[in-house]
Order: C-alpha cells, then structure tokens, then sequence
C-alpha cells in the first residue's frame, strides 16, 4: 500500500462549552518516499506537511504552531485549521435561503458575523474516527 497511519495524544483542550477536557489526538501519514503528513483534532488543523529536498534532507515545508496551546490560543491565525461555518462576514448577521431568514451571532463590531460566528469550526475538537488509513473527522453544530 505505501501508507502508513500513526496516532498519538497532541495535548488537551479545556471545551469553554462543557468545561470539560480533552485529548488532541495527532494523525500522521508516512509514505515510504518519507513524506509525512500531520493534522490534529483541534480544528482539524494540519500541522505538518514533511517532504525530502533534492537531496534526501527533509524539512516541514508548513507554517504553524509546535504545541497544541500555541494553537488553542492562535486568536485570529488560523494556520491550516478548518474554517466554517462560514468564512468572510455575514452583513447585519441574517441570510435568507428559499424565502427564510436566519440570524447568526454578532460578533463583528456588534452588527454582522464574521469567520463562523461565536465558536467557529478553527476552535473545536473535532471528533475522529478511523478506518485503515482514512481518519473522518466530525462536528455537529446547533
């Protein structure tokens, strides 16, 4: 097959909903060509991107963070994380879809929604799933 599928613990991550805390679980994908591929529960963020030069060295070719608090507390970088519900700003807060309006949470100068509203999909721990070397990761929302 030519893949491989590690995972271990990446840190924790106190959930600001429940106040619980939770494991970060880190996914890497090996191939036998050494390319190395990483992403984390938290955020579904990929993390790491390792690929061989020219001449055999290997390096992280990606730009993030090194700790899984470094990415807790990121603000508004975002580096490979997923982004939604929605990305870009939401004027006045409200859509409509086939004639219903929805609202949104506020939380762009107390008027509109921007970059997926009061907890975006970049500040979740997503939760992953396995099937050989497949990972799934879900979230469900309100």
């Amino acid at each position: 097959m030519g893949v491989i599928l590690c995972q271990s613990e990446f840190g924790k991550f106190k959930n600001p909903e429940t106040g619980n805390c939770e494991n970060v679980e880190k996914f890497t994908w090996k191939t036998i060509n050494r390319l190395e591929i990483s992403l984390i529960t938290f955020g579904g963020s990929l993390i790491e991107i390792k690929t061989p030069d020219r001449n055999g060295n290997v390096s992280d070719i990606l730009l993030g963070y090194e700790k899984c608090e470094d990415y807790v507390k990121a603000g508004k970088f975002h580096f490979g994380s997923i982004i939604g519900p929605i990305s870009g700003l939401i004027k006045n807060a409200e859509y409509c879809i086939n004639g219903k309006y929805h609202r949104t949470t506020r939380n762009y100068r107390n008027t509109h929604c921007i970059d997926g509203g009061k907890i975006g999909f970049h500040a979740v721990n997503w939760k992953a799933s396995v099937d050989g070397t497949d990972v799934i990761l879900s979230h469900a929302t309100d």
